[in-house]
């Protein structure tokens, strides 16, 4: 009898598998920076609602560092998007983050690296490492 598996248990092999056999995954792996940043693989949830990071990376860099309410910039390619870093459970969501999906046209499978720039106002650098089609 084969053992039934948590939701969490599937996505993180789903998680591993995709990691794995990326190309994108493994260029975004040998990025370097003296600030800090983090690496998220575009899942369906993250490319049609909100991204998720860990709630130690978003303790440290917003949540707490933010003077109005953890109010943050996402910026790309010269643009900019409005965006918000509330703590959800055992996580951290950043809200604004579909307007940045859609006009970048992320897919499942894109690699975001999100540089933490500090400033007058706290901004992400959003790097992106496109899917191998």
């Amino acid at each position: 009898m084969t053992p039934k598996m948590s939701t969490g248990e599937k996505q993180r092999l789903v998680k591993t598998k995709t990691e794995m056999g990326s190309s994108a995954y493994e260029r975004a792996k040998a990025f370097e920076s003296k600030n800090p940043f983090h690496i998220s693989v575009m899942y369906p949830y993250y490319v049609s609602s909100r991204l998720t990071i860990p709630l130690a990376f978003a303790k440290k860099h917003f949540l707490g560092q933010l003077s109005n309410n953890n109010d943050l910039v996402l910026v790309s390619g010269g643009r900019s998007w409005p965006a918000k870093c509330t703590r959800s459970g055992d996580s951290a969501r950043i809200n604004g983050w579909k307007a940045f999906v859609v006009d970048n046209k992320l897919k499942v499978g894109d690699v975001c690296i999100l540089e933490i720039m500090k400033g007058k106002k706290l901004s992400v650098n959003i790097i992106v490492f496109p899917a191998d089609d």
